[in-house]
């Protein structure tokens, strides 16, 4: 389809653009699920570069919600895109994370659809004025493999495949997730001390300007997305591209993960706004967050002390539908948290760091986590060795019907002798350790929907009670 025969506008003005319930034809996401994967496969010499196919009935076609009942529903919805090329090699095969990064910027900038988030987390909303002006699920995907081939000269083919028939989502999600979880393992094999070279991402950039995403082996994309070999194929692939490397050279900090080249680059990325990073550090100049998080690490200070480097912290994923121990939901907690800012206290972080033993190690990791999703607890302990697996099973979650509504633990429930012992023995060890946090600037308060949230400036300095 060329330019002139397409119904869609595509404009990077519109990328970004939200489309309002009042305005909504259809959309996608959470129940039943939505989900975006791209794979390489094989090069094969002849036939089309593009190609695109739909599986179940078109929703948008004819402007009905064709094979669906009812004018605006929440409909299943998977899309899997096939990359190859002449001199793509299987070294060269993590540019297919990097593809699969960039798809809610590309397929955004079509007015009237906005897609965000990525693997099996998206949430797509197409409006009515779109899908009265002639757009279809086939144009979508014509849009998408063309801009693929442009921003990718190394791929020579593209087939799309947009799902909307129910049986064949949940099939093909349960495979895509086979091959998440294939990449996150396959991330893990190397260290931030093993290489010479990080990367920097920027596609985010688009709706946080000031935000830069630094990749290393143990410091993965803030969405979790992109590992270190998936940025140093995309790299290599496309050099003029979002992502690009740069020497780590001396190391400054190896406790908070502060490293000269990366600095230089944060200053020089940022006109000069980021100073400094501290990869393994969540107080003093944290890693900033862009608005596609996977995970949000938010201190908690009204649990008690984590570490001598602030107090503790929790773990909120977007898709688990619990609130953080404050009260604020994940779009909540997001909205303070995004926007390329440098936030004490405050960072999105990718799945793969918190199995890292570099991960907030500045913060002493896990081992300050106050309270943790129940879906991200399942998760994460088949990675753990046993020691770390134990420590995360014994933090609370934070599912609100396992308390009242003061936010503590129903009083009928019993408890084991093991299970009171511990809480003894950690009452002694918090009494016998107690830190004062003292902070450089007074906190920020802030009040989103009767709820209040604390942002910490620098700690400045620590000292025990029975010192003072």
């Amino acid at each position: 389809m060329s330019d002139r025969d397409r119904s869609a506008e595509v404009s990077p003005l519109y990328c970004g653009e939200w489309i309002r319930d009042d305005d909504l034809f259809v959309r996608s996401g959470g129940d039943p699920v939505a989900f975006q994967c791209v794979l390489p496969e094989k090069y094969a010499p002849g036939g089309d570069p593009v190609s695109v196919s739909v599986e179940g009935p078109d929703i948008l076609e004819g402007g009905r919600l064709s094979g669906f009942s009812g004018h605006s529903s929440v409909v299943p919805l998977g899309l899997v895109v096939y990359v190859s090329g002449k001199e793509l090699t299987e070294e060269d095969y993590g540019v297919d994370a990097v593809i699969e990064k960039s798809i809610p910027d590309t397929i955004s900038e079509i007015r009237g659809v906005s897609w965000h988030h990525v693997r099996d987390k998206i949430e797509v909303r197409i409006s009515r004025e779109a899908v009265s002006s002639g757009l279809t699920l086939f144009e979508i995907g014509e849009i998408l493999a063309a801009r693929i081939l442009h921003d990718f000269p190394v791929i020579g083919r593209v087939r799309v495949r947009l799902i909307t028939d129910q049986e064949t989502v949940s099939e093909q999600v349960q495979k895509a997730r086979r091959i998440f979880e294939e990449r996150d393992r396959k991330a893990l094999s190397l260290h931030d001390e093993d290489v010479d070279t990080f990367f920097v991402c920027r596609m985010c950039q688009n709706a946080c300007p000031d935000h830069i995403c630094i990749i290393t082996p143990d410091h993965p994309s803030v969405c979790g997305t992109i590992s270190w070999t998936d940025a140093r194929a995309a790299a290599k692939v496309n050099p003029d591209g979002p992502v690009s490397g740069f020497l780590k050279k001396k190391c400054l900090d190896p406790v908070s993960g502060e490293y000269e080249g990366l600095n230089e680059t944060a200053e020089k990325e940022t006109a000069g706004k980021v100073k400094r990073i501290a990869l393994y550090d969540i107080y003093e100049n944290p890693h900033t967050t862009g608005d596609c998080a996977e995970i949000i690490a938010y201190a908690a200070p009204e649990e008690g002390a984590g570490s001598d480097s602030g107090p503790a912290f929790g773990l909120l994923d977007r898709q688990s539908g619990e609130e953080a121990s404050n009260g604020l939901s994940f779009e909540e907690l997001n909205g303070v948290t995004a926007g390329g800012k440098q936030i004490s206290g405050f960072q999105g972080v990718g799945f793969t760091y918190l199995i890292s033993p570099k991960f907030l190690q500045k913060n002493r990791g896990l081992r300050s986590v106050c309270r943790i999703t129940e879906s991200l607890r399942e998760r994460l302990l088949p990675f753990l060795p046993e020691e770390a697996a134990e420590t995360v099973r014994r933090i609370p979650s934070g599912k609100r019907e396992d308390r009242t509504e003061d936010g503590k633990q129903p009083e009928n429930e019993k408890k084991t002798e093991n299970e009171k012992k511990t809480e003894n023995e950690k009452k002694t060890e918090n009494e016998n350790r107690k830190v004062r946090l003292v902070f450089d600037a007074a906190p920020d308060i802030i009040n989103i929907k009767g709820k209040t949230i604390i942002r910490f400036g620098k700690p400045a300095f620590r000292k025990p009670d029975k010192e003072e």
